[in-house]
């Protein structure tokens, strides 16, 4: 008798212990290495706008628990990111990775390249999956600046260049790219440059943002009343970028 309560007595112990199957099944999903934390000193949830610093990564180095392998490779400690980074242009001229701040929850980021003559290679990084999917925005890749949804995986970057400041909502399972469509607020071939630094989230996926609309001097005569410069404040829908003014 006194050998099997001892025997009960282990077991009971040993049951107590170990995690339960939820439990389990929660940290087997939970991402893995050291993703960096999200940044929500500037919005905080429901969504986030990140005001943290996008991380250089070097070959043979790593930043923020990522690291890139001379050879293209990015992994963490859990493993390696597939495909691999291309690491210098057509021309033989290397490519300079970044790495944004990642999503919450440190599910996914954005990993941008840009070669010596400004062209930008943009990938969504699944932090858990290891996995790299190919997006875009304009030629020149995004600004280093980030707002992450909170109810659904979508992401918004601004691209800047030439006189153009255009707003991009990412869907980060998939990687597919939408352009926000502010420019038809006025009649014309007109042009809208978002400031991403009033962008606000007023629930998990509705952001207000204001967005100046001007003429375009390329396309059409600007001296008239209509091509002066006019600041609208938007309330936008993700995903679908789907906006009405605001009051």
């Amino acid at each position: 008798m006194k050998k099997l309560a001892r025997t009960l007595a282990l077991a009971l112990v040993a049951a107590a212990c170990s995690p339960s199957p939820d439990k389990q099944r929660s940290e087997d999903a939970a991402p893995q290495g050291h993703a960096p934390a999200p940044d929500t000193s500037h919005g905080g949830l429901p969504g986030t706008v990140s005001a943290a610093t996008w991380t250089e990564l070097k070959p043979g180095a790593a930043g923020h628990g990522l690291r890139l392998a001379p050879d293209g490779t990015l992994s963490t400690a859990a493993g390696a990111f597939a495909p691999k980074l291309q690491l210098a242009d057509a021309t033989g001229a290397p490519i300079a990775y970044r790495v944004s701040p990642p999503s919450p929850g440190a599910r996914y980021a954005f990993v941008n390249g840009t070669a010596r003559d400004g062209a930008a290679y943009l990938y969504v990084a699944d932090l858990r999956g290891r996995k790299l999917t190919p997006t875009q925005v304009l030629k020149y890749g995004p600004a280093p600046w980030v707002a992450y949804a909170a109810e659904k995986p979508y992401a918004l970057l601004v691209s800047k260049q030439e006189g153009t400041v255009q707003l991009f909502g990412i869907d980060l399972a998939t990687g597919a790219s939408h352009p926000a469509d502010f420019a038809r607020l006025r009649s014309g071939p007109k042009t809208a440059a978002v400031d991403e630094s009033t962008l606000v989230w007023e629930d998990g996926d509705t952001f207000v943002v204001n967005a100046t609309v001007a003429c375009n001097a390329s396309l059409e005569d600007c001296r008239k009343d209509d091509g002066k410069a006019a600041t609208h404040k938007l309330r936008v829908e993700v995903p679908g970028l789907t906006w009405t003014e605001a009051a």
